[in-house]
């Protein structure tokens, strides 16, 4: 029996339930959560169709770009051209902007939306786009933790933001200088309205700034903090995620009622694959709480490493969140700077 409740102490929940001997426990009457790697990986795969299609590199399926193969076009589209920008960024510069004294892990987010903003609202992109890219990463990325805001003032700002992306569609011109992100998603294939656009747009400047932040920010957070600085950048950004991955649950419904590890799931609930919780077990990990990165220069089986999911719907762009961090780590470990949490 739990100790905590998942909705008022989430973490502790998961903790709890990875130090635990059970494949599944349930986190609500509604939310099934998967703590056995075989099974997760099995679920994610979806071989035997008995989930829901969740083929969107995006997110909801309701505001998706249609067909699949327009989806695959437009991630690797993407891809190229965030590869592309990378070999023109001076990451030493870059580092030196961030002062003497910087707060992690929010200084990986701010950092990265400096980096990607050219590729995100190139220069010739209205003052009004540019502010929304600005509003969205304050406010719900270098913000995210500020629950001061009630729920009228989101839906403004959303409004808001929605309102600038469909301005610039209309006065989009793909002659004015190099292109960005917003041109690759305003020429993709395939059947994309007004809100499934703008949703591909706010997803594009999460997984950017939001996601890759996140993987730099924890990476330099946990090195100071457990004196590993000296480790490989590759491997300490590994184990970040290891500790902290991004997705931490993902979540995935029934297309009929099914038993999973022997517990009855309606179509109506969650069967939820708890990333944390399954890179934290020990049956999975040798000393699983303590920040390692030395592990990864071992022979290790690397099965229950899922910060990017497992299957055909795992993250296109999973080596981009190793790629830019470690190159940033470089450079932030050569010179003197205060960490400090924040």
């Amino acid at each position: 029996m739990s100790g905590y409740s998942f909705q008022s102490h989430p973490l502790e929940w998961l903790d709890e339930a990875a130090a635990g001997d059970g494949g599944v426990r349930w986190m609500s009457p509604h939310q099934l959560c998967v703590l056995d790697v075989d099974l997760a990986r099995a679920l994610l795969r979806n071989e035997d169709g008995r989930l829901v299609d969740h083929s969107d590199f995006f997110g909801r399926r309701d505001k998706a770009l249609r067909p699949r193969a327009a989806q695959i076009k437009l991630a690797r589209e993407a891809h190229a051209l965030v590869q592309s920008h990378l070999r023109s960024v001076d990451f030493a510069a870059c580092v030196e902007s961030l002062g003497a004294r910087s707060q992690w892990p929010k200084a990986g987010n701010a950092l990265l939306l400096e980096i990607m903003r050219p590729i995100l609202a190139r220069p010739s992109r209205s003052p009004a786009f540019h502010a929304a890219l600005d509003r969205v990463a304050r406010d719900r990325i270098l913000g995210r933790h500020d629950r001061r805001k009630g729920r009228l003032r989101r839906s403004i700002d959303r409004l808001r933001f929605v309102g600038a992306v469909l301005k610039e569609r209309r006065r989009a011109s793909p002659g004015e200088g190099e292109p960005d992100l917003f041109d690759v998603i305003v020429g993709s294939e395939g059947h994309m309205g007004d809100e499934a656009m703008t949703h591909l747009y706010a997803a594009f400047i999460f997984a950017l700034v939001g996601s890759v932040g996140f993987a730099l920010g924890w990476s330099v957070l946990l090195a100071v903090r457990h004196g590993r600085t000296d480790h490989r950048s590759a491997d300490i950004v590994r184990e970040a995620l290891r500790l902290y991955p991004v997705a931490w649950l993902l979540e995935r419904n029934p297309a009929e009622a099914v038993e999973v590890a022997g517990e009855p799931v309606s179509s109506s609930q969650w069967i939820v694959i708890s990333t944390y919780a399954i890179q934290r077990r020990a049956r999975y990990w040798e000393s699983p709480a303590e920040f390692l990165p030395e592990r990864w220069q071992a022979r290790i089986d690397r099965t229950a490493w899922l910060p990017f999911g497992a299957g055909p719907q795992s993250c296109i762009a999973a080596s981009l969140s190793i790629e830019i961090p470690a190159r940033l780590l470089d450079r932030i470990f050569a010179r003197e700077v205060s960490v400090e949490m924040g």
